[in-house]
């Protein structure tokens, strides 16, 4: 008899064999479907001339401004911490030293937690842009030195999620050839917001 493509005499699939064919290939609705706001799976391919949602972009330049603002808030109101509460130079920079301090240390913790899936990236951007003006508002209520050193350390760890999250949002749902204009817009909202803070 004579053997087929599949190697039986009878020309049936045996059930040992695989199938052959092609493999399976995703619709085109899902490969121009970006995962937005959560980890990008493997292989998944962005097309080049594809950019974030009208709404995803404000959200992103709504935290780069938030993040600007927060950056020029104790210079711009140096003069009034001095005239109201006593505050001298020396005790703004310890201030400004456990923020910058707290937010290199928390910035790879929160990453690490976006990157391991352990929470979302938009409950992570949730948590750091509401924590972050709650805290901020709480400095307002607080004139104890200890207590404002204290929050100010808090508002870095908060604000160090943000920009390392957004960052990775854009690069996983924008396309090679329109990454640089997303980034461009998200620090000039970040430029605008320490403009406006500065005012």
């Amino acid at each position: 008899p004579t053997l087929l493509v599949d190697g039986s005499p009878d020309g049936k699939q045996r059930a040992d064999m695989p199938a052959v064919g092609p493999a399976p290939s995703a619709s085109a609705e899902d490969a121009q479907t970006p995962p937005e706001f959560d980890v990008a799976p493997a292989g998944f391919a962005v097309p080049d001339d594809q950019e974030p949602s009208c709404v995803m972009q404000a959200l992103l330049c709504s935290i780069g401004a938030l993040e600007g603002a927060d950056t020029c808030l104790l210079g711009a109101s140096i003069k009034a911490l001095q005239s109201d509460i006593g505050l001298q130079l020396t005790d703004i920079s310890y201030m400004t030293m456990a923020q910058l301090v707290c937010t290199n240390l928390a910035a790879p913790f929160w990453g690490i937690l976006a990157d391991r899936g352990v929470l979302k990236r938009r409950t992570i951007l949730l948590v750091g842009a509401l924590g972050q003006g709650v805290v901020t508002m709480l400095l307002a209520l607080v004139t104890d030195m200890v207590g404002m050193v204290f929050l100010r350390a808090l508002n870095g760890i908060l604000l160090a999620a943000l920009r390392p999250i957004s960052n990775g949002i854009i690069a996983d749902v924008t396309g090679e050839h329109k990454r640089g204009k997303i980034f461009g817009r998200v620090q000039s909202a970040l430029l605008l917001g320490m403009f406006v803070t500065t005012m």
